[in-house]
C-alpha cells in the first residue's frame, strides 16, 4: 500500500519565498513608519515618531516571515513538521534582515574603511544591536509558524490589528518618556520644554546655573581625537554615531577623573568629502589644547564667524565670544568652538546676512547664549518634525512648515535680554542627550535618515523611512559635540 506524501521540496522555490520575505520586510516596516507619521499629523505628541523607529523594523520582519510562512505552509510536510519548516524559513528572514541592518550599521561606522572596520564599527557595536540582530532572527520564526496557521481574511485582519495595536503602545510609551515642562537634571540644570506648537515644532530651554551648581563645567568632544587615526583630520565615524553611544562613550571617559555628563549638544559646523568623511573648517581648543589650525568657515563668511569659548577662573567660568577664529587667539581658553555663527554681542544684536545654518531657512536649530557675568549658560534647541531638505523644498514651493529661522532664534535671546549669543550647526545636526541625577536620560535625535517627505496633513509632515540600520543605533551624529558635566557623586 502506497501513503499519499507531499511534493518534494524545491531549494531554488525556496530562495525566491525567503527573498520576497525579505523584500516584503523592508517594505513593510516603510509602511509602518507612513502609518505612524498619520497618528502624528492626526495629533499624538511629534516626538512619539521614536517609537516608531524602534518598531517598525520589528514589525516589518513579522509581516514579512508571516508571508514567508503562508507560502511555505502548503508545500511543506503535514503535522508539526509543517509548522517547523515554515518557522525555519521564517528564521531566516529574520537573520537576514538582521543581517543587512548590521552591514549598514558597519558601512555607516566606517564607510568600509579597512583600518577603521574593527575600531569604529565592531569594537563599539553594543550588546544592544547585536541583541538586535538576535531578536529579528527569533521574531522571524514566530511570523513563519504564525503565517502558516493564518486561515482565511479574519486571521489577516487580526494579524493588522496586532500590529496597528502595538505600534499605537510603542510611540505612546515614546511620548511619555519625553515629557513636557520643567525637568530638573541636577540642582544647577534644568529642562524646559515647550508644548509642541501647531506644526509640530517642539522648543527646550535648557538652564545651567553655575553658582546653584558650581562644579559645572562646559567641555568639547570631538569624534576625530576618538577615532581609529586620532587627530588625522578624517573621521568617517560621525554619521553612523548616536548622540546616545557618544553620550555612553563621553560618561566612560569622564568616569575616570570622577565626573559625568549632564548633557551633550551638537557643536559646531563642519564637512565632509565625497565619501562622508568629516574634516574641521575651523579650530577647536579641548583641554587648553588647540587643534585643527583651519580656517575654511572664515574664509568663505569672515563677517560671520565668531569663536564661542570658556575659562575658569578660580573655578568658575567666564565665557568669551571673539571676532574671527585667529589661531594666536585661542590662547589661554580652556575650551573653545570656533566657526560658530554671532547673534547678540554685549547686548546688541547683530544685523543677519546670508552665511551658515541658511538664514532664512526654517528648520531645526541649536544656539547657546549667556549673560554679561557667565552666571547662566542658555542653550535653545528647537525640534521641526521634517528634515532639513524637506525644509529646502517648502522655502521652493510651498508655504513653509516646522522650524525656527535664524531671525526667530535672535529675537528668542532678545526677548528674554540675554546678551550674548552664538548660533551652532543646526538642521539635521541638531540633538540633545541629557541625564537626570537618577540615570533617567531622554535624548532630541538627529534626523539624519533614509527618508522622504510624501506631503503634509493639519501642517504636520507625513514621513515615510525605510529602517535600515539596528533599532537601537540611533545613527545621525555630529563631528563634535559640546557637554556639560558634573561631579559625579554629589
Amino acid at each position: 500500500m502506497t501513503v499519499p506524501t507531499d511534493p518534494p521540496l524545491h531549494r531554488p522555490r525556496y530562495l525566491l519565498w525567503a527573498f520576497a520575505g525579505v523584500l516584503t520586510s523592508i517594505a513593510a516596516g516603510a509602511l509602518i513608519t507612513l502609518i505612524a507619521s498619520i497618528f502624528v499629523c492626526l495629533g499624538m505628541p511629534p516626538e512619539a515618531i521614536y517609537g516608531s523607529d524602534i518598531i517598525a523594523p520589528y514589525l516589518g520582519i513579522l509581516c514579512g516571515s508571516t508571508l514567508t510562512g503562508c507560502l511555505t505552509a502548503p508545500s511543506a510536510e503535514r503535522g508539526g513538521k509543517r509548522h517547523r519548516g515554515a518557522g525555519r524559513m521564517g528564521f531566516a528572514v529574520g537573520t537576514i534582515v538582521g543581517f543587512l541592518w548590521i552591514v549598514a550599521w558597519c558601512f555607516l561606522r566606517a564607510r568600509w574603511d579597512i583600518g577603521a572596520v574593527w575600531h569604529q564599527a565592531i569594537a563599539r557595536t553594543t550588546f544592544g544591536i547585536w541583541l538586535a540582530w538576535f531578536l529579528a532572527g527569533q521574531l522571524g520564526s514566530f511570523g513563519g509558524v504564525y503565517g502558516s496557521r493564518m486561515r482565511g481574511l479574519r486571521s489577516l485582519g487580526r494579524f493588522a490589528v496586532f500590529n496597528v495595536v502595538a505600534l499605537w503602545i510603542c510611540m505612546s510609551f515614546s511620548a511619555r518618556s519625553m515629557p513636557g515642562g520643567v525637568l530638573q537634571l541636577s540642582p544647577g540644570v534644568t529642562v524646559e520644554t515647550r508644548a509642541p506648537e501647531a506644526d509640530g515644532t517642539i522648543v527646550r530651554l535648557i538652564t545651567c546655573d553655575f553658582q546653584r551648581e558650581p562644579g559645572l563645567r562646559l567641555g568639547l568632544y570631538d569624534a576625530d581625537s576618538d577615532d581609529a587615526h586620532p587627530l588625522d583630520d578624517r573621521d568617517t565615524e560621525y554619521l553612523g554615531a548616536s548622540p546616545a553611544a557618544v553620550f555612553d562613550r563621553l560618561g566612560r571617559h569622564l568616569d575616570d577623573i570622577n565626573r559625568r555628563p549632564r548633557l551633550i549638544i551638537n557643536g559646531g559646523f563642519f564637512g565632509s568629502n565625497s565619501n562622508w568623511a568629516g574634516f574641521h573648517i575651523a579650530p577647536i581648543v579641548v583641554h587648553g589644547r588647540r587643534l585643527y589650525n583651519t580656517h575654511v568657515y572664515s574664509d568663505k563668511w569672515p563677517e560671520q564667524s565668531a569663536t564661542f569659548g570658556v575659562r575658569y577662573s578660580e573655578g568658575h567660568p567666564e565665557f568669551a565670544l571673539l571676532a574671527g577664529d585667529k589661531w594666536n587667539d585661542l590662547g589661554g581658553l580652556d575650551t573653545a568652538l570656533a566657526g560658530v555663527r554671532p547673534l547678540r554681542i554685549s547686548g546688541r544684536s547683530l544685523p543677519l546676512k546670508p552665511g551658515p545654518g541658511n538664514t532664512t531657512l526654517r528648520c531645526s536649530r541649536t544656539s547657546v547664549a549667556w549673560p554679561a557675568d557667565s552666571s547662566k549658560l542658555y542653550i535653545l534647541i528647537v525640534r521641526e518634525p521634517d528634515g532639513e531638505a524637506a525644509s529646502v523644498e517648502q522655502k521652493r514651493s510651498r508655504r513653509p512648515v516646522g522650524g525656527w529661522d535664524i531671525n526667530k532664534v535672535q529675537r528668542c535671546w532678545e526677548q528674554m535680554g540675554i546678551a550674548n549669543a552664538v548660533q551652532f550647526d543646526s538642521g539635521e545636526s541638531t540633538q540633545l542627550v541629557t541625564e537626570d541625577d537618577h540615570g533617567r536620560t531622554q535624548w532630541v535625535r538627529s534626523a539624519y535618515q533614509l527618508a522622504k517627505t510624501l506631503g503634509y496633513w493639519h501642517d504636520r509632515p507625513i514621513r515615510i523611512s525605510i529602517p535600515m540600520t539596528p533599532p537601537s543605533a540611533n545613527v545621525g551624529g555630529v563631528l563634535n559635540y559640546i557637554y556639560v558635566d558634573g561631579d559625579k557623586a554629589r
